[in-house]
């Protein structure tokens, strides 16, 4: 079947509806969304907001929303919030087209805000409003805010330990130390995989033999899921040349499904 128009034909999708009427299918549309969208004319006034974008201000200060209604009306008695709000919408109303993060909550717990605003423009292309979409990302910001506090926490915890740690991937690529791993080697280069451990200047104390990239503690753990204890090592130090003794601990990090997705390395100066 030819499913091409005629030139004559009528596609229903460019056919003209009454001005109401396309705005109230419009209003569904946008009424439908879980995303708070309101739009103001160029004197600042509402001309359109959403369920979503009322019930958050309803939560936010207590206020309705109301076709006509300013910023200062709506906002009067949160001043610091009203100047926040008033200095974006201006910026959209100037024709400014851009994306903010912002938090507010003078009347409810803090929530945060992913604000995305456009200019309207017309046929001229003199702008006669602004819209205005915002998505709530306050759980995603706590989660984020939970993980760099947890973060800072086992970063404090490592560098207050008096042993060397060394954290590896899966694959090799060494992707965390501590203070005392520091200490004891110094600056490392970086490490992308166990192939490169062979870079590490370390010796076998025993047999003053040179330790293999496949010999050393980590890679034995992450390659074989070998446990290994108080393994005594001697290491060159990176810069100084220095020498050591210390005792090597390594274990593999496994998952749920026992795959292993990482190596740690614990090693204590004698």
């Amino acid at each position: 079947m030819n499913t091409r128009l005629d030139a004559g034909a009528r596609d229903p999708w460019t056919m003209r509806r009454p001005v109401l009427q396309q705005l109230t299918v419009l209003a569904g549309i946008v009424n439908g969304t879980d995303d708070p969208i309101a739009a103001q004319g160029a004197d600042g006034r509402y001309l359109f907001a959403n369920d979503a974008y009322r019930r958050e201000i309803a939560l936010l200060w207590g206020r309705d929303v109301q076709p006509g209604m300013s910023l200062e009306e709506l906002l009067a008695e949160w001043p610091e919030d009203l100047e926040k709000a008033r200095a974006m919408w201006h910026r959209a109303l100037a024709g400014e087209t851009f994306r903010t993060l912002e938090r507010f909550g003078r009347k409810a717990p803090e929530r945060v805000y992913d604000l995305r605003f456009h200019p309207l423009f017309d046929a001229d292309g003199a702008c006669i409003g602004a819209a205005q979409i915002a998505r709530n990302v306050t759980e995603t910001i706590r989660t984020q805010d939970a993980r760099v506090r947890s973060e800072a926490t086992l970063r404090a915890v490592l560098d207050a330990l008096p042993v060397g740690v060394l954290i590896a991937g899966p694959d090799g690529a060494l992707v965390g130390d501590n203070a005392a791993h520091r200490e004891l080697w110094g600056v490392a280069p970086e490490t992308t995989s166990w192939e490169q451990y062979g870079e590490w200047e370390g010796y076998w104390p025993d047999s003053g033999r040179r330790i293999a990239a496949h010999e050393w503690a980590m890679a034995r753990a992450l390659r074989q899921g070998e446990v290994v204890r108080n393994e005594l090592v001697e290491c060159v130090q990176f810069g100084s040349g220095r020498r050591r003794f210390y005792l090597n601990n390594a274990a593999p990090v496994r998952d749920a499904a026992g795959r292993i997705v990482a190596g740690v390395v614990a090693e204590l100066d004698v």
